[in-house]
């Protein structure tokens, strides 16, 4: 059985991986099938099972977030659960929708050589 993690990024990194596996697999093969389960054993339980109760639904677990608007509900968040999405070091649930918040990973930037160098001089 593969290991938990507690960490809000790898969690909501690992759910939309399932999300896109399930969503876009009508008749998955064995491979997709064994990627799958191994992604249920290394998600949290709690987590999972809200996950699940929407995709019973047949809606996704999972929204993307592009300059703090929700891309499922296409809502604006509140400037608190923005500020914590962009953060990621806490898992947020969209208030309108009940789906978890993800920074869309096209967003997601690293910090440049230059801007690591700019805050060591200061």
């Amino acid at each position: 059985m593969g290991e938990t993690t507690n960490d809000a990024t790898t969690i909501l990194t690992l759910l939309y991986e399932l999300q896109q596996l399930e969503f876009s697999n009508k008749d998955p093969d064995e491979k997709i099938k064994a990627r799958i389960a191994e992604l249920r054993t290394q998600i949290p339980p709690p987590y999972l099972r809200h996950y699940d109760r929407l995709k019973a639904r047949g809606r996704k677990g999972v929204s993307l977030v592009r300059n703090g608007v929700c891309t499922e509900c296409r809502m604006t968040l509140p400037t608190g659960v923005w500020n914590t999405v962009q953060r990621g070091d806490d898992i947020c649930v969209c208030d309108h929708c009940a789906r978890y918040l993800l920074l869309d990973p096209a967003l997601q930037t690293q910090p440049t050589k230059e801007a690591k160098a700019a805050g060591k001089s200061k």
